[in-house]
C-alpha cells in the first residue's frame, strides 16, 4: 500500500508538470525548473514509559540533521511543486539523575549521551508563494513522504564502583517505512546572481514510532520502555538554484541563433568550462570504516571494520592538461573489532583516532563538451594516532544457538594495545563533482587508504561447541580504511 502511494504521488507530479507546460512560451526570461539544496537542523523528543519503580530517564531531545536535494517545478507565479530526497542522522539521547552510589549522566556533554542512526527520505510538497515586497516573499509548504532508518539496535550500560548496574538501555530500529507529513514557512531572499536563499521553520509529523526499547535502572529497581514518535521541529536553510541567469543568457543568445536548443547548448557548454588551473578547497564528511586485519589459523574469524563518521579538508590545484595536485587533513576513529565468518557479523570497541595528512595528485576526466565525468587520484598519507603507546582496548563476541542448535555457541575475547604513534599509508580514490554555481560545487568521493605499518596489535582467544578446547588468533590495525564522503567544494579560480 505504501509503495502504491509513492507511485501515485510520482505520477501525479509528472501529470501536473506536463499540464503546466501548456501555454508556456519559450521567450520567457525565467526558468520553470529549480534545484534546491537544504540543510535541516531540528530535534525529536525521546520519551519514556515507566513500568516498575519511581526512577526513569528524563525526556530528552535528540538532534536531527539532514541534507536534502529538491526539484522545484513552477506551475504559476504563486504555485509550485517540489519533489525531494534527502538523508540525515537522528540521535537517541538519554539523561539520568544522580542517585546515592550512582553518578547519572545529566552532567555529561551531549555527544556522550547521544547515539545516532542514519535515515533517508522521499517527499512531495505543494508550495504557495506570497510576495512581501518587490524582492522578498514568504513561502508556505505542505506535503508528505516516507522515511526509513537503517534497521539496527543499540545497547548502552554502565556500572558503579561496586559493579552494580547503574543503567542498561536497549533500543531497536525496525525494518519499516515511516510515513510523515511536513509543514514549512520560509522567508526568501533574492541574490545578485539571480539565485535565492531561504530561511525558515519546518515541522515533520511522523505517523509511526521510529524506535522502541527498554531500560533498567539502579540495580533493576526501576524499569520501563523507551520510544520516539519521530516527530521533529527545526530550522531549515536552503540555497535555491533558480536557473534564471542561465535562462536570460539563452534568451539573449537566441536572438542571434534563432534556435533555443542550440543557444541552450552553447550557454551550458560555456558554464561548464573549467580552467585547467582551477583551485578548489573541499570540506567533506562521511562514513569511514577502519579495518582490523585478523590472522586466524582456525579460519573461524575474519577481517572486520566498524563504520563511524569522519571529516576532513583538502586543497586541490590544477596544472596543465587537467592534472592537479592535492593535499589535506582528515581524522577517522578506528575500532578494535573481531568478525565471525559463519555469521558475517562483527563487534568492536574504540581503539584510537587517526589524524592523517595527505599529499598527492590526480586527473580530471572532462569531455569536449566540458562535462566533468570523474576525478581519479592517489597519493601518500602520514600522521599520528590519539592514543599513547601501551594503551589498551578489549572486546568480544558471545553468540549462542548458532544454526538452530540450542547447545551451539561461540565466545570470542580479545585484548590489544597501541604499539606505534606514527601511521603511514597510500591511497587511491575517485570523485564526482557537481557544479551548482561557478563558486560552489558538491562532490561525492570514495577513497581506499592502505596502511603500511601496524599501530595496534591484539591477541584473540575463542572457544566453541564445534571444537574442543580453545583456539588463538592475532589481529592488527595499520590504518587501512574505506571512506565514503560528501563534500562542499569552493572554487577560487
Amino acid at each position: 500500500m505504501k509503495k502504491f502511494i509513492v507511485i501515485f504521488l510520482l505520477f501525479s507530479l509528472l501529470f501536473l508538470i506536463q499540464f503546466s507546460l501548456m501555454g508556456q512560451k519559450n521567450s520567457r526570461s525565467y526558468s520553470l525548473n529549480q534545484v534546491e539544496v537544504s540543510l535541516y537542523n531540528g530535534g525529536a523528543i525521546n520519551q519514556v514509559k515507566p513500568l516498575v519503580g519511581v526512577d526513569k530517564p528524563q525526556n530528552s531531545i535528540g538532534l536531527d540533521h539532514s541534507l536534502n536535494v529538491n526539484y522545484n517545478r513552477l506551475l504559476t507565479n504563486d504555485l509550485s511543486l517540489t519533489l525531494g530526497w534527502g538523508f540525515g542522522f537522528q540521535a537517541f539521547t538519554f539523561k539520568l539523575a544522580e542517585k546515592s552510589g550512582f553518578y547519572g549522566t545529566v552532567n555529561f556533554p551531549y555527544w556522550q549521551n547521544a547515539v545516532y542512526n542514519i535515515y533517508h527520505k522521499l517527499f512531495l510538497k505543494g508550495i504557495y508563494n506570497l510576495q512581501v515586497n518587490k524582492d522578498n516573499r514568504l513561502r508556505f509548504s505542505l506535503g508528505g513522504g516516507i522515511l526509513q532508518f537503517l534497521p539496527s539496535g543499540s545497547g548502552i550500560c554502565s556500572s558503579n564502583a561496586e559493579e552494580i548496574t547503574e543503567y542498561d538501555l536497549h533500543i531497536t530500529y525496525p525494518n519499516q517505512t515511516t510515513p510523515f507529513a511536513v509543514i514549512g514557512l520560509d522567508y526568501i531572499f533574492p541574490l545578485k546572481n539571480k539565485n535565492e536563499l531561504s530561511v525558515g521553520l519546518q515541522y515533520n509529523h511522523s505517523f509511526t514510532k521510529t524506535y522502541e526499547g527498554k531500560y533498567q535502572l539502579y540495580d533493576n529497581t526501576s524499569n520501563g520502555e523507551l520510544f520516539s514518535s519521530g516527530t521533529t521541529v527545526g530550522l531549515n536553510v536552503s540555497y535555491i538554484f533558480t536557473g534564471n541567469l542561465t535562462q536570460q543568457k539563452i534568451k539573449a543568445r537566441n536572438k542571434n541563433l534563432s534556435d533555443e536548443k542550440a543557444a541552450r547548448k552553447e550557454v551550458r557548454k560555456e558554464q561548464r568550462y573549467l580552467d585547467p588551473k582551477a583551485t578548489f578547497v573541499n570540506i567533506y564528511g562521511g562514513i569511514g570504516s577502519g579495518i582490523t586485519k585478523v590472522n586466524d589459523p582456525g579460519a573461524y574469524l575474519m577481517n572486520s571494520g566498524v563504520p563511524d563518521l569522519f571529516a576532513g579538508i583538502e586543497y586541490e590545484h590544477g596544472i596543465n592538461n587537467n592534472f592537479f595536485i592535492s593535499g589535506g587533513y582528515h581524522f577517522l576513529q578506528h575500532y578494535h573489532s573481531v568478525g565471525l565468518i559463519s555469521l558475517g557479523m562483527s563487534s568492536g570497541s574504540s581503539a584510537f583516532y587517526a589524524h592523517n595528512f595527505t599529499i598527492g595528485g590526480g586527473f580530471r576526466i572532462i569531455t569536449p563538451e566540458n562535462f566533468k565525468l570523474l576525478n581519479v587520484y592517489g597519493g601518500f598519507a602520514a600522521g599520528f594516532i590519539s592514543s599513547p603507546i601501551g594503551s589498551g582496548s578489549s572486546g568480544g563476541i558471545s553468540v549462542s544457538q548458532m544454526g538452530g542448535c540450542s547447545e551451539c555457541f561461540i565466545q570470542v575475547s580479545s585484548t590489544g594495545e597501541t604499539i606505534s604513534k606514527l601511521i603511514l599509508g597510500a591511497y587511491l580514490g575517485a570523485s564526482k563533482d557537481f557544479r551548482l554555481t561557478d563558486f560552489f560545487y558538491l562532490s561525492i568521493n570514495y577513497r581506499y587508504l592502505h596502511g603500511f605499518n601496524p599501530v595496534f596489535e591484539s591477541d584473540i582467544v575463542y572457544e566453541s561447541s564445534y571444537f574442543d578446547g580453545t583456539k588463538t588468533a592475532t589481529a592488527k590495525i595499520d590504518g587501512t580504511a574505506h571512506m565514503f564522503s560528501l563534500g562542499i567544494k569552493l572554487r577560487f579560480r
